[in-house]
């Protein structure tokens, strides 16, 4: 299957994954599902950036709440992909430019690689 472009996602394993929950040779992505009102803090998307980049790859988020004014600035000025979800109504929506291009043109266009 191929998700958002992206044809080798896989769920990781719960433990010892520096907090990824979705990896790929290119992009690694976190999940926070979080209480309605509730934002993802900056410190979080410091973590997940620095994992990234440990890795040599993009970084995305999802999160079903919202993100902190500074995490969005700190997306921006990195270039991670800010994604909110909505389980339920099966709704994706980018919270930045590069969350909005993934879901528009998928991962491999939003971050410049050939999947």
């Amino acid at each position: 299957p191929i998700y958002l472009g992206v044809r080798d996602a896989r769920v990781t394993q719960f433990s010892g994954d520096g907090g990824i929950d979705v990896d790929s040779r290119y992009v690694v992505a976190q999940v926070k599902n979080l209480r309605t009102g509730s934002a993802v803090p900056i410190a979080q998307i410091r973590d997940l950036f620095g994992t990234a980049t440990h890795r040599g790859k993009g970084a995305a988020l999802f999160t079903s709440g919202g993100i902190s004014q500074g995490g969005l600035e700190f997306s921006n000025q990195t270039g991670m992909a800010v994604i909110q979800y909505n389980a339920e109504r099966g709704i994706l929506a980018g919270l930045n430019e590069r969350g909005r291009s993934a879901i528009t043109w998928g991962f491999p266009s939003a971050f410049g690689f050939d999947e």
